[in-house]
């Protein structure tokens, strides 16, 4: 499903008395951010639809957001938690509480990137695809 098919703009509220923003999912449910995290995400252009995605087999999902301008469908998508967090490309983005549709960045934190794509890593070598 492409980002413009689902495509409802970010609302307003507040969640546990603290101001935030929610955007609606495909499956009808909201991830939440700040204003903030919100802003970081639009800085970096990505100002489409929010969408729930699974990471395959695993069965893990995360809040993922089209990147305008690249070539390839998967690579336009961009993990919100990620954004939100300003993780670079040899770190990954936690959920403290769990729920990965909760992106403000008082839930979200960083750690070293392990398996596969951390071992891809060779310091210098910077034409190796990003997560």
């Amino acid at each position: 499903m492409s980002a413009t098919a689902c495509a409802r703009g970010p609302r307003l509220g507040t969640f546990e008395g603290q101001p935030a923003i929610f955007m609606r999912l495909q499956d009808g449910t909201d991830a939440v951010t700040t204003p903030e995290g919100y802003a970081a995400v639009v800085a970096t252009g990505c100002v489409g639809a929010w969408l729930l995605n699974s990471a395959g087999r695993s069965g893990l999902m995360y809040v993922r957001t089209e990147e305008p301008g690249l070539m390839s469908a998967v690579s336009r998508l961009r993990s919100v938690a990620a954004l939100v967090s300003g993780a670079d490309r040899d770190e990954q983005t936690g959920y403290r509480s769990g729920d990965r549709r909760d992106l403000r960045p008082c839930n979200l934190y960083l750690e070293p990137r392990r398996g596969r794509r951390a071992a891809l890593q060779v310091p210098g070598w910077d034409f190796l695809p990003t997560a």
